[in-house]
């Protein structure tokens, strides 16, 4: 197991990572009692699992958090279009969300900022984006030109892949006006 502890935007990030044994048991030695931990679990053809837990600071010993059942591995796809249809062509489609029992372990509510919960891929020449690996959850999915208007949708990703996501960009750009002075 390696790992580092890093001071990062007035935040302490404890950092560790070590893998599982054949039975599937693993041990993270030397975290930090007085701070919420995400456990990141990214196995090879499974969903990526993210539950946080709380240690207690005045319980010495070791955080049991129990059987990590994971899910199968899960798929958001489709295409961005502008107005008239046409595919819009290596532009940022972001990807927000997170397994929804993700603060089982933990009395938190899950917000969008925190570690694991968003990332980023360009569209193809056609529009089309490929988000792989996740776990059940509500995701947010936004994707915004350059000058252009912010288009957002937000999805479920349940019992299968959700393939054919549709976000269609509005007509118009984005502006600011400026008054000066006489």
């Amino acid at each position: 197991t390696v790992g580092s502890v890093l001071r990062r935007d007035d935040h302490w990030i404890c950092t560790r990572s070590g893998y599982s044994d054949a039975e599937g048991r693993f041990l993270l030695p030397g975290l930090r009692r007085d701070m919420r931990h995400t456990l990141i679990v990214m196995p090879e053809g499974y969903g990526r699992y993210l539950p946080d837990f709380d240690p207690h600071p005045d319980k010495p010993g070791t955080v049991d958090v129990g059987d990590i059942r994971l899910p199968e591995a899960r798929t958001i796809a489709g295409r961005v279009l502008r107005h008239d249809g046409t595919p819009v062509a290596r532009i940022e489609v972001g990807l927000s969300g997170c397994n929804d029992d993700r603060a089982r372990l933990a009395d938190v509510t899950v917000e969008r900022e925190m570690y694991g919960t968003s990332e980023w891929r360009h569209t193809d020449d056609l529009g089309r984006f490929r988000f792989t690996d996740l776990s059940p959850g509500t995701y947010e999915l936004v994707a915004q030109p350059r000058g252009a208007v912010l288009k957002g949708r937000q999805v479920t990703l349940a019992g299968s892949d959700l393939l054919g996501v549709q976000l269609d960009l509005p007509e118009g750009r984005e502006f600011t006006v400026a008054l000066l002075g006489e």
